[in-house]
């Protein structure tokens, strides 16, 4: 990591979930020749934390003694709250029209978790 260099964003968007301009490869040039162990703390980048409620209702209606059918409702991840995915690592910057550009570094791609999903079903018990 570059000193003094933050890496936290402090309003991640999907185009910028960390600052990839505080890293920079043990082996380049601005460290010095060589490969070599970085300084990056273990967790100091996180992804979004996991938010998921299921919920089922489920009721059992007798026939005869033995016999019984149930009606069950179940919805997965109710509240279709979007889990994005983890960002971009790899970071190899280049130059353009005077622009230094990251890659997918930082990028979020991909949403981690599945949408809402709702099912109903009817069971049959002897």
């Amino acid at each position: 990591m570059l000193p003094g260099c933050n890496p936290v964003v402090s309003n991640p968007t999907v185009s910028q979930w960390y600052n990839p301009a505080c890293f920079v490869s043990p082996a380049s040039l601005a460290v010095g020749p060589g490969y070599g162990f970085g300084d990056a703390p273990i967790g100091g980048l996180r992804s979004m934390r996991w938010i998921n409620v299921d919920f089922a209702l489920a009721k059992n209606f007798a026939i005869t003694e033995q016999k019984q059918i149930q009606f069950r409702a179940e919805a997965f991840n109710m509240f279709n709250h979007m889990v994005l995915g983890v960002p971009g690592t790899s970071i190899s910057p280049s130059f353009s029209n005077g622009q230094v550009s990251y890659g997918s570094a930082g990028v979020v791609s991909s949403i981690a978790n599945t949408p809402r999903q709702l099912q109903l079903a009817l069971k049959f018990m002897f």
